[in-house]
């Protein structure tokens, strides 16, 4: 029911989508379609900021996950009416549309030769797989068709190009190896001087204090019962005094998680700037998140957690490349071992090396070089 349901309002989209196309494309005018990453330093808002600073009135819409997800009834009725019937019209009269994730209405929907359809995504480079090699049956096929609209892609660097032509299904043509707006903070001295300042602002107790980021992936299989994964009480109680815990998870799992009652402990996950709790946390534990990419650009130790290494690889989503290969450095799978890496930081990432492979630009320039092409 739920999916003649999802289909029945794609239909109804696509139509309106075609009614609106008699009035002419807005030169002038850009949509933004954020339904993942709703930061303030995420790609699609520092793209927002770079197109406003070149045009100051440029007319600017936006498609959020908000939209997608009500908390109420009646923000329900509010939501879904105006996704319906209002931004089917921002997409048939825009020049330039950006997006962070797949938008499976597009599968439903052609637009004009004219219009540029730009594929930001909302990590950087990935180890496990995503797109259309993540998923299978309907899913998948509206995914295909929906990222055959992409006028172009946007990925860190050459090695990407390949990697994105698989998740997505497109001509390597149209992948463009610019640098992902989001990363260009963290060549940038003193936006992050600023963005450090406002967190303290914010956390004035955290000014101090050596903060660990734990920021697992998402698993597919499992939103719930993280914390039996990682019992985090028991790794702070071993740690000097002057060290606390950020927990940052996937969206989809921050709800089901069960809050640790810690001081030391602080769930982040709704906090809308990921960018800046990489600013600053001394220490990153990860496993197979794209954010690798993004604090090895600080130089600041990462430690491999990948407790479930095995079972990922074979039953979840999988990896593109061997994971030791991929890290060039140890993991561990045990509390233990993590403990002692927190403590010595004898084993982790050569960043350098991590992001030289990766990254193509070492520089703050990416929105502007994304903003030349497509303006």
């Amino acid at each position: 029911m739920e999916g003649y349901m999802k289909g029945l309002l794609y239909i109804i989209y696509s139509t309106l989508f075609y009614l609106y196309s008699i009035f002419p494309i807005n030169d002038n005018k850009t949509t933004f379609i954020m339904t993942h990453d709703s930061s303030v330093n995420g790609n699609i808002m520092c793209m927002y900021r770079k197109v406003k600073e070149k045009k100051e009135n440029h007319v600017c819409k936006f498609i959020t996950k908000h939209q997608l997800k009500p908390k109420n009834k009646f923000e329900l009725l509010y939501q879904g009416l105006k996704f319906i019937f209002i931004t089917p019209y921002y997409l048939a009269t825009s020049k330039t549309i950006f997006l962070d994730n797949v938008f499976l209405p597009m599968a439903y929907i052609k637009f004009k030769s004219k219009v540029k359809v730009v594929q930001l995504w909302h990590g950087c480079n990935t180890l496990k797989k995503f797109g259309q090699l993540s998923n299978t049956g309907k899913i998948k096929e509206l995914e295909k068709k929906a990222n055959s609209r992409y006028t172009h892609v946007i990925v860190s660097s050459k090695k990407m190009i390949n990697l994105h032509q698989e998740a997505f299904g497109v001509d390597e043509k149209i992948i463009y190896p610019l640098g992902l707006p989001r990363m260009d903070i963290f060549f940038d001295k003193k936006r992050i001087e600023e963005e450090k300042n406002k967190f303290y602002e914010e956390y004035q107790e955290l000014k101090y204090k050596k903060i660990i980021l734990y920021a697992p992936t998402f698993r597919d299989n499992n939103v719930k019962n993280l914390d039996a994964n990682m019992n985090l009480s028991d790794i702070i109680d071993k740690l000097p005094l002057n060290y606390v815990i950020i927990n940052k998870f996937h969206p989809f799992v921050s709800n089901n998680y069960t809050k640790i009652n810690s001081e030391r402990i602080i769930d982040m996950s709704n906090y809308k700037d990921l960018n800046r709790l990489l600013l600053v946390s001394d220490i990153l534990i990860s496993d197979y998140s794209s954010i690798v990419f993004d604090f090895a650009l600080l130089n600041k130790p990462i430690i491999f957690y990948a407790y479930d290494k095995d079972k990922y690889e074979k039953t979840i989503r999988g990896f593109y490349y061997n994971y030791e290969d991929y890290i060039k450095t140890s993991f561990t799978t045990s509390k233990t071992e993590l403990m002692d890496q927190i403590m010595t930081q004898s084993i982790y990432i050569d960043n350098e090396q991590f992001y030289n492979k990766y990254v193509d630009y070492k520089d703050s320039e990416a929105s502007n070089r994304i903003y030349t092409i497509l303006y």
